[in-house]
């Protein structure tokens, strides 16, 4: 088993972002599947096809990849951030994707791939499916949270198992789980009221899917980025807890 993150390089995206989430995996090999020729510090395998954005995700599944196509792999984005120890998931066995987590309340959420792990044996199934047609596949335009390169593989893996059920409280959302309204990246529409701010204890992984990205958030459980990121971070976070104050304190409001 080996851990694998996907680095198609953008003006969101670098080389960094993938020394920083391989700084965060302790004692496992971590690969980074990319079109970076080099990144010191981090092994890299190659992305041989050139399908754009979360599509590059796709080979993942690439049953004859000459570094990662035997190999049993758990999946990280690039902008996960590691809190515990990840010693359980590395243990699973069958195809596992997370629920959505925009639909936490749902009794058939949509699947996500944000964490997935992907057995060997079962990679072709995608692969296969995928390269019938990858421009129709990738022009379908489905609707979120069935869109992109998730949809896609939910459709292929319907019975995949759930991260959130096989290990509850593990994989968890920045913001489902820990926002709050005075600060960074709150959301209303994903909030559920049981927030605290702060990472749970039992939690090992926390997915920001979307914005803010975890470095630019400026919290202490997430490893720095760059100093630059941190400060302005935390500036922001300090503006936000002062406004929530201020509204508070203002009886006019």
């Amino acid at each position: 088993m080996i851990i694998v993150s996907v680095l198609r390089q953008s003006k969101d995206f670098t080389a960094k972002h993938a020394q920083w989430l391989s700084k965060q995996i302790k004692g496992h090999r971590f690969i980074c599947l990319t079109d970076a020729k080099h990144i010191p510090g981090v092994e890299t395998a190659p992305l041989l096809y050139d399908w754009p954005g979360w599509w590059a995700k796709i080979e993942l599944f690439n049953p004859n990849h000459p570094i990662i196509g035997k190999e049993d792999i758990l999946y990280f984005d690039i902008d996960t951030v590691i809190t515990g120890d990840i010693s359980e998931l590395a243990k699973v066995k069958n195809f596992t994707m997370l629920n959505d987590f925009s639909e936490a309340n749902s009794e058939c959420p949509a699947p996500a791939s944000g964490v997935m792990f992907i057995p060997a044996d079962k990679k072709h199934l995608a692969w296969e499916k995928f390269n019938s047609d990858p421009d129709a596949i990738i022009n379908s335009n489905c609707p979120p949270p069935y869109h992109g390169d998730q949809g896609f593989i939910g459709s292929v893996y319907k019975n995949a198992d759930r991260w959130q059920n096989i290990l509850p409280r593990k994989i968890i959302s920045y913001k489902v789980d820990i926002a709050t309204k005075d600060m960074i990246g709150f959301n209303p529409s994903l909030s559920f009221g049981s927030s605290a701010g702060k990472v749970p204890l039992d939690a090992v992984v926390v997915c920001f899917h979307g914005n803010p990205r975890p470095w630019k958030t400026g919290f202490s459980w997430v490893p720095t980025f760059s100093l630059k990121e941190k400060v302005c971070g935390k500036l922001k976070g300090l503006k936000l807890k002062l406004k929530s104050l201020s509204l508070k304190n203002d009886p006019i409001r």
